[in-house]
């Protein structure tokens, strides 16, 4: 029989369900993810695990996982794993976000974020710096070829975290999905004919993680930036390296702000922000055009008051 491989392709997904395999059914791999998450030395049992657990306006965390020091504390982990496509605008921030929601709402007391990637991924440096804990593919694969009671699950884990390796190197070849390029292309027709002011550029083939859109007309300054923020309901006005003056723009724009804007920190910009109904383009345009509109003209409003609540 003609040796194959072992599958035509790796999935994040994959990887990801691999991960929660391991965290539910080893305690020595539980150990070892402890020691490259959490350095205070404390020890720490399982409390549950989960995968792709998601937030309405703070999007999708791959794993959650909790952990508890048998004293009442609990611990979350709050993983994100990619293979080799491009990470999401904020994607640290919004874990970094979710971890906070979730001491406000009293789920754990403390949290780390922590990506797990190739590592030519991770040193591309980037977004993945911003996570508490970076674990390469290469050092999860590499625990796997230690172990000796579990040989043959083991080498077979191995090889499949290997081939994401090596599909990774081959580089990110994104897979057009026709149901959200023909949401987009909808959305574009909508906001052309209907908010032209906005510029909105003609939308290239959408894959299905593709949930943004950008507006950026030829009289917007170079640093300032609109954003539909579909999966997390938002408009954004951000303005580019800005997060330190937060509170005077805050100041500054207060007079001229509506009800339902606020002005927040946004990674290394600030952002005025318009909160939104959520919006799903893998459904259909028709069904949600009302949604699209409320969003377009919040983006419109903010295009219009930018020159006084952007600052100089």
């Amino acid at each position: 029989m003609q040796k194959v491989q072992i599958v035509e392709a790796v999935t994040e997904r994959d990887i990801d369900l691999l991960l929660l395999e391991e965290i539910h059914a080893s305690g020595e791999f539980r150990a070892w993810l402890q020691q490259k998450v959490f350095t205070d030395g404390v020890e720490r049992n399982l409390v549950d695990a989960w995968h792709s657990i998601s937030d309405a306006a703070l999007g999708e965390s791959d794993l959650v996982v909790l952990w508890s020091d048998g004293s009442g504390n609990v611990a979350a982990l709050l993983l994100e794993d990619k293979i080799d496509a491009p990470a999401q605008p904020e994607q640290a921030r919004r874990y970094s976000d979710r971890g906070t929601l979730g001491i406000q709402q009293g789920d754990w007391q403390s949290f780390k974020t922590a990506i797990t990637a190739p590592e030519r991924y991770l040193l591309r440096g980037g977004d993945s710096e911003r996570f508490d804990a970076r674990i390469s593919y290469e050092a999860i694969r590499d625990w796997f070829c230690t172990g000796e009671d579990q040989q043959p699950r083991a080498r077979y884990k191995a090889s499949l975290l290997q081939f994401a390796i090596d599909q990774s190197r081959r580089g990110y070849n994104p897979k057009i999905d026709e149901r959200v390029t023909k949401f987009y292309q909808e959305y574009w027709e909508c906001a052309s004919r209907e908010f032209p002011e906005l510029s909105m550029k003609v939308p290239t083939p959408k894959t299905t993680a593709s949930a943004w859109a950008g507006f950026h007309p030829k009289d917007l300054r170079k640093n300032l930036w609109i954003w539909h923020k579909m999966d997390i309901g938002r408009v954004d006005l951000e303005i580019g390296g800005a997060a330190g003056s937060v509170d005077a723009i805050r100041a500054r724009a207060s007079q001229f702000l509506a009800a339902d804007t606020e002005v927040v920190k946004a990674g290394k910009s600030a952002a005025i922000r318009v909160s939104v109904p959520v919006i799903d383009p893998l459904a259909p345009f028709s069904e949600q055009i009302d949604r699209v509109r409320q969003a377009l003209r919040a983006a419109y409003r903010l295009y219009y008051q930018s020159p006084v609540i952007s600052g100089p």
